[in-house]
């Protein structure tokens, strides 16, 4: 998504979301005559360093990414366990079992 932020925009819900966003790793926006952008380095790093608000390419499924039939999922969940089938997938066991939960609450026979 992508936002432009004028001085006027200040109070908008655009503004607030990317405001919220940007405090979140760091970056304080101050608006005046001028748009001021500051930042704490030492958080932003951080943010950085744990791939927050990376775009995820998905699960990594034979050989590539794709969809996962969840059945076979859970099939190899039983098989070897869940630390081990979030592990060949590139994901953690809380992502796998997020992802899982997602599927069935919303009637998908898959995972992404």
């Amino acid at each position: 998504m992508k936002y432009i932020i004028r001085n006027k925009s200040e109070g908008t819900e655009e503004f607030l979301h990317v405001e919220e966003k940007l405090k979140s790793i760091g970056i304080e926006i101050r608006t005046g005559e001028e748009l001021v952008l500051l930042f704490d380095e030492d958080k932003f790093n951080n943010a950085r360093k744990r791939n927050a608000g990376r775009v995820s390419l998905g699960l990594k499924y034979q050989g590539g990414y794709g969809k996962i039939p969840l059945a076979e999922i859970k099939a190899r969940m039983k098989e070897i366990g869940a630390a081990a089938v979030a592990k060949e997938l590139g994901v953690s066991r809380r992502t796998l079992y997020y992802r899982i939960k997602e599927a069935e609450e919303n009637g998908f026979d898959e995972i992404v």
